[in-house]
């Protein structure tokens, strides 16, 4: 599993590729499931803070790790060489993600993401209509409402609050994995 200080040692090694100096970037852990990382900017006195945030979720696919902490020192290298400057993915972004290493696109590929979230998935709710698999790593509304209208009498939930992004469906089975 990956850490703060692998990041850190793979921004200075970048440094030294892209002649910056990201060292008083604050970087950042958090739990979030769908965005995998960010780069922020918060002017202030006497000068800005620039921050990245890398979900933990990435840290156990290598992969996935180093392409999002390339993704997001190329946004604070594209901040730093151009300040105030509007860019976000556009063609100095690619740039940057091609001169670090990083595949230049906005977002994963689905089938690495998807597999990384069933590893890690605590519950599986499986519509009963069309087969679509969502995964959740804790027990957020719609896991909860599925454990509330759940019936002894059928491992199948029904329910009028959720239904299936696919296809409508509103049958559910609810799997705990962990």
């Amino acid at each position: 599993m990956h850490t703060l200080e692998d990041i850190r040692r793979e921004y200075d090694r970048l440094d030294r590729i892209c002649s910056v100096d990201t060292s008083k970037i604050v970087l950042r852990l958090n739990n979030a499931q769908k965005r995998l990382g960010s780069f922020t900017y918060k002017p202030g006195f006497p000068h800005g803070v620039m921050t990245i945030t890398i979900s933990r979720k990435v840290l156990n696919n290598e992969e996935l790790f180093l392409d999002t902490i390339r993704h997001e020192y190329a946004h604070a290298v594209v901040f730093i060489r151009h300040p105030f400057s509007k860019h976000a993915h556009d063609k100095v972004w690619k740039a940057i993600c091609r001169e670090v290493g990083c595949t230049p696109r906005v977002t994963v590929k689905d089938d690495v993401l998807r597999k990384n979230t069933e590893e890690s998935a605590k519950y599986k709710v499986v519509c009963q209509r069309c087969g679509a698999e969502t995964y959740y790593q804790r027990a957020g509304k719609i896991v909860q409402i599925l454990q509330k209208e759940s019936s002894r009498r059928s491992i199948f939930k029904k329910t009028s609050a959720i239904a299936c992004r696919c296809c409508g469906g509103r049958e559910f089975s609810l799997i705990v994995l962990k």
